[in-house]
């Protein structure tokens, strides 16, 4: 390892991966103990000290605390911000100043050249900042990091006390820029030390073989957040992480995501049933661009009493188990999966307004049936602010969402479909779909629905009334997507 490497790795807290959501007490003792810390894990722990998403992590903090974001590197500027907000200072500043690294640094803001950059002589003279949180760190090379670190080793409000113990106060820990697989000692001595998690960042390449999700989730019982992320191919070991779920305590479990690819599938009806049942109570948002079984997505519809977000980018649920039984949750404010169904009668349109087949079959009236209980259920989400409702076809991974014309992958909206309410008259008395939706008052985007006119030759005219429904009672709506007076003689209205 060269000496600048070397001076880095000796302030690994430096890396912002290790300090979100830490108060300033919380913090001084990661930065006082972190040598445990270095020396539990190998250097490849701190490879990439590059993190993207922390400023927006640790947002709420800021309001509270002085807040200090800052980006280095031999190319660009350093750049500093200060929250000038009231400072919580909760008796932390009793601390005496040699065991309070941060007590005694204020940032500035620096320009650098392409080959240096400039740093204040003496840090320990800023005095002006009580408290602040380590937001993000971005070094370009390891030389110019070394620098910094150089400088604050040299500060005397950096003197460190004693090694006394492992990290009880760490609460967030993201490895997503973790570039190298991780042997199983050195992935258990990580969790071994941070007992308190909450919330857990991975990515495929740091899963070592042999580690199980289970051991993690009785060491880390606090763990409420899980993000999974995958480059290329999903292997088997990716698999684990849904293990920590099956023995963290019950309901614990709020915010999980999975952004991993490959022929696996990642959850199951069965895996679905071992651990988004456990945490149906607590479960607030669930992300996949990871191929989902679809009983597993009626599972979660079915049972998660709290969710509100549900966006599955790479499967989609069949009409059958969307429907297998009532939505758990009516909180629900963002996106929905694509849904598949088997058209009766016309493989392109899904439907045809009852006036143009004026003769029904079984399989028909089931499927009329089938959506009706459905877009009731999407209309109780009443926070719903983007609906795509898109239609699914089957395919060699399972059911994914049609991507290519609206004709395809637009599920029916039918105003109003025959009996007494029909501008046509008609024996059938159906529901209407459109109608059912009528209380989403909070749409700003709405996808994938296709419209139906009520006219006689089942043409769209000029002011066609759906268009003048949807303004009042989608008023917020900000991509309509049509224009009726441009395509008049239109079938179908698609949004």
């Amino acid at each position: 390892m060269d000496s600048a490497s070397s001076r880095v790795f000796g302030l690994p807290e430096l890396a912002s991966v290790i300090a979100s959501y830490l108060n300033k007490k919380a913090l001084t003792q990661v930065m006082l103990t972190s040598r445990q810390m270095h020396a539990a894990v190998e250097p490849w722990f701190y490879h990439d000290l590059r993190t993207y998403y922390q400023y927006l992590m640790t947002k709420d903090l800021a309001v509270s605390f002085a807040f200090t974001y800052f980006i280095i590197s031999d190319v660009d500027q350093w750049v500093s911000h200060t929250n000038k907000a009231p400072v919580d200072v909760s008796g932390d500043n009793n601390q005496p100043p040699s065991t309070d690294p941060l007590g005694a640094v204020e940032f500035r803001e620096y320009e650098t050249g392409e080959s240096e950059i400039e740093l204040p002589s003496d840090w320990s003279s800023f005095s002006d900042v009580e408290d602040a949180l380590i937001d993000a760190f971005d070094a370009g090379t390891f030389e110019s990091a070394a620098v910094v670190a150089s400088a604050m080793v040299a500060a005397e409000s950096l003197s460190r006390g004693p090694i006394n113990g492992p990290f009880v106060n760490l609460r967030d820990l993201q490895l997503e820029s973790c570039m190298e697989k991780a042997t199983l000692e050195q992935a258990l001595s990580i969790f071994k030390s941070c007992p308190n998690l909450e919330t857990l960042v991975l990515t495929e390449f740091f899963v070592p073989g042999g580690l199980d999700g289970a051991d993690v989730g009785r060491m880390c019982p606090n763990l409420h957040t899980l993000r999974l992320d995958g480059i290329g191919q999903m292997t088997d070991d990716i698999l684990w992480p849904l293990g920590i779920m099956t023995t963290l305590p019950k309901d614990r479990m709020e915010i999980l995501k999975a952004c991993v690819g490959g022929p696996y599938q990642w959850l199951n009806g069965i895996v679905a049933s071992k651990t988004i049942l456990r945490h149906s109570g607590s479960l607030r948002e669930i992300y996949a661009c990871s191929r989902t079984a679809s009983e597993a997505m009626g599972l979660i519809l079915g049972t998660c009493e709290v969710l509100e977000v549900l966006e599955i980018c790479c499967s989609a649920v069949s009409l059958e188990d969307a429907v297998a039984s009532p939505w758990a949750s009516t909180k629900i404010h963002h996106d929905l999966p694509a849904v598949y169904f088997v058209s009766p009668r016309h493989p392109v349109y899904g439907l045809l307004p009852p006036h143009t087949a004026p003769g029904t079959i079984g399989d028909e009236n089931h499927l009329f049936a089938q959506l009706d209980v459905f877009y009731r259920q999407v209309g109780k989400q009443e926070r719903l602010r983007y609906l795509n409702l898109t239609r699914a076809r089957r395919s060699e991974n399972g059911l994914v969402a049609i991507e290519n014309s609206a004709k395809q992958k637009s599920l029916p909206g039918m105003l109003r479909l025959g009996g007494d309410n029909s501008n046509i008259g008609g024996s059938m008395n159906r529901p209407g779909f459109l109608h059912l939706l009528g209380g989403l008052s909070k749409l700003e985007v709405i996808k994938g629905l296709a419209v139906c006119p009520e006219t006689e030759d089942g043409r769209m005219p000029a002011d066609v009334m759906e268009v003048e429904w949807i303004r009042v009672h989608w008023p917020l709506l900000q991509e309509t997507g049509f224009s009726a007076s441009k395509r008049p003689q239109e079938n179908f209205l698609y949004l």
